[in-house]
């Protein structure tokens, strides 16, 4: 009975692990964009093989410790491969320490996606898109962030 048991809280441990990473829908970005609620979300596109996605990842996680308790958001969204959903980023996620929320993109054409974030994104990335639903203002910046840069966008966005 105990070896069930046993098996049992495995099985459910590694369910939540890989349910860490959500897929949503290519228009993702658009139901977000319709949000109106005085949150600010903060989301980085990224991927696991990413040099410069990787070097700012922690710099997203200090954003979101700052402003726990306020109405920020920060979301990761993975662009690795569909394929490495299910062990490869899980582990990077457990590994890195990562508490964020992580999504990826359900679509495997990622030109049907790409211009809902943003009109002007080429797809490189990291890239971090910003909205405030409150007042409507978006920020968008393809290419790595200092830690700087994203906290004066964030305390930009909140004015």
């Amino acid at each position: 009975m105990k070896k069930y048991g046993l098996l049992v809280i495995v099985l459910i441990l590694t369910y939540t692990l890989k349910a860490q990473i959500t897929a949503v829908s290519r228009e993702w970005a658009n139901e977000l964009r319709s949000n109106t609620s005085d949150t600010l979300y903060v989301v980085n596109f990224w991927a696991t093989w990413c040099k410069p996605c990787v070097n700012e990842l922690p710099y997203f996680q200090k954003i979101a410790d700052a402003y726990a308790g306020k109405n920020v958001k920060v979301i990761l969204v993975s662009n690795d491969m569909r394929r490495d959903m299910t062990k490869r980023v899980p582990d990077f996620i457990k590994n890195n320490g990562i508490k964020l929320q992580v999504l990826y993109i359900n679509e495997v054409d990622a030109d049907l996606w790409i211009s809902k974030v943003n009109k002007d994104w080429t797809g490189a990335i990291p890239a971090t898109w910003m909205y405030n639903g409150s007042n409507g203002k978006e920020d968008f910046t393809e290419g790595e962030l200092t830690f700087e840069e994203l906290e004066n966008k964030v305390k930009a966005m909140l004015e």
